[in-house]
């Protein structure tokens, strides 16, 4: 910042430093509250200071008052914003800008509100339904490694006692337990090193590509993700249009925010090919990425100019087959981990137990 405390695009430094982790969670209702301040018809500058005043968050706060500082400076409300690019997306610049350009900002902001309550909105529900099976698989993990690991041997070192050979189940057990005590340095090395060399594959270019690629039909989420990409694709293309902004770049913003590099791609050959002359309809049919209903009713919507209300039409439909999906798949994967869990855990409580029930017959020699 200069001596005025006004930022500049230049100030990289302010940027990295001093800022802490801001959420997206705070932009929704930062930006339903603009919007229906900018509507009851106060100025930008007014609605910041209130905000300010009223924001908890401490580093959203400083943001805001930079954003204030350089609109007060004399740079517009878009330009301010792109100080903080990992906080205020493409998507949400260029759709501001798009209000300022046609003076309807109050309008557009009152949009943007609602684009990412129903994208909050739509992740909130993925997560949820994911949070239950990833517990239930972490607690199994552990309680099976405290199992093999502790439990085991103690058991071990008892049927030593016994001086008879082991069942075939319970001998396998305790090598495994013996095994993994044994080399436990070299496994925990491999397994970071397994995590490691993953990461490093799934954020290079050609990792990440063919992940995206195959995620869209890998059962069984493959579905789920390719509904989740195409709700993205047309709730974020029927914000964009309805805010006025010129459709090679609403593509390109799409694209950004599909959360699908694949389909990312398949956004830059339909930019390219509306380049060249053709439709919409037929540039993202020739992707052959994107299903026939949706196609079917963008054609529509270029036949009667209603573009952004058929596709906001087809996100509702996404989003509430997604919430469907979720269902769908909840029910199927709790009896599914309740019987893998049942059966590592009982299959080891079982092995365990073996030679206990054997006992009796080798007391009695």
């Amino acid at each position: 910042m200069d001596a005025d405390g006004k930022a500049n695009v230049e100030d990289k430094k302010f940027k990295i430093t001093g800022l802490g982790k801001i959420k997206s969670a705070e932009l929704c209702p930062f930006t339903q509250k603009v919007a229906a301040m900018l509507g009851a018809g106060l100025p930008i500058l007014q609605c910041l200071e209130a905000l300010i005043d009223q924001t908890e968050h401490e580093s959203f706060k400083k943001v805001l008052g930079v954003i204030h500082s350089n609109i007060e400076g004399g740079e517009n409300f878009s330009k301010a914003l792109q100080l903080f690019p990992d906080i205020f997306s493409q998507l949400y610049i260029s759709m501001i800008e798009a209000g300022e350009m046609s003076g309807s900002l109050a309008e557009i902001k009152g949009r943007l509100a609602c684009y990412l309550e129903a994208a909050a909105d739509l992740k909130r529900k993925v997560k949820s339904a994911m949070m239950y099976p990833i517990i239930v698989i972490i607690i199994a993990t552990i309680i099976t490694g405290i199992l093999v690991v502790f439990v085991v041997p103690v058991f071990g070192k008892m049927f030593d006692s016994f001086g008879e050979a082991l069942p075939f189940p319970t001998q396998i057990l305790l090598n495994i337990s013996n095994f993994i005590r044994d080399h436990f340095l070299v496994l925990g090395g491999g397994a970071v090193a397994f995590v490691y060399g993953f990461k490093k594959v799934i954020k290079s270019e050609s990792g990440s590509m063919f992940i995206a690629k195959h995620s869209l039909h890998a059962p069984p989420f493959g579905v789920l993700i390719t509904k989740i990409a195409m709700a993205r694709v047309c709730r974020t293309f029927a914000s964009l249009i309805q805010s006025g902004l010129p459709i090679l770049k609403a593509i390109d913003i799409v694209g950004q925010t599909s959360g699908n590099k694949f389909v990312a791609k398949g956004m830059s050959v339909v930019k390219d090919d509306i380049k060249a002359g053709r439709t919409l309809t037929d540039s993202m049919r020739s992707t052959e990425l994107f299903p026939p209903m949706l196609l079917h009713m963008l054609g529509t919507g270029e036949k009667t100019g209603k573009v952004d209300e058929m596709l906001a039409k087809v996100a509702d439909f996404y989003e509430k087959e997604v919430e469907s999906t979720l269902d769908g798949l909840s029910s199927m994967i709790e009896p599914l981990l309740m019987l893998l869990v049942g059966t590592v855990i009982g299959g080891i409580a079982i092995c365990m137990f073996l030679p206990i029930f054997q006992m009796g017959a080798v007391v009695a020699k």
